[in-house]
């Protein structure tokens, strides 16, 4: 399971430098101004759900908005991050973990569902940065799955 888990959350930090680098183009950022607010907000939550995963609770922010420019630095130190986290869960991807919402709440999820969450997350959020890219007339980047698992 923990290869899955890597597979899918490396996927989605190469589907998210793609939507990354379309983002330093000026003329996109400013078809579609709210992009940059969802690219944010995608990596800003994989740095919370780490930081859950890991014990603390440090961000409270998920819609800060950064720099374009930071995007690539971020998305590797997501991944490099949660890389390290699943390293010693070979056999407990289950291991149930307990956290904090941004609301305060309470809750206890296993590790698997939490990383399944994320990853769907952000292909929720490309979705809609491709939709407002074609509604401008701009290239949607290539992301589909196949296209990645292709790469390897």
């Amino acid at each position: 399971m923990k290869a899955l888990l890597l597979y899918n959350l490396r996927y989605d930090a190469w589907a998210n430098a793609a939507f990354a680098s379309a983002l330093q183009n000026q003329e996109m950022a400013a078809a579609v101004p709210k992009a940059a607010s969802w690219m944010s907000h995608i990596l800003l939550a994989s740095r919370i759900w780490a930081e859950r995963v890991d014990g603390l609770s440090l961000m409270r922010n998920a819609w800060q908005a950064l720099d374009p420019y930071s995007y690539a630095e971020i998305i590797r130190e997501n991944l490099q991050r949660w890389e390290r986290l699943l390293e010693p869960e070979a056999d407990r991807c289950d291991r149930v973990i307990a956290y904090q919402n941004l609301q305060g709440l309470q809750f206890e999820t296993p590790l698997y569902q939490i990383t399944t969450h994320l990853t769907h997350h952000g292909a929720y959020h490309r979705g809609q940065m491709a939709s407002a890219m074609k509604e401008a007339g701009l290239e949607i980047p290539a992301t589909d799955a196949i296209l990645y698992a292709r790469l390897l």
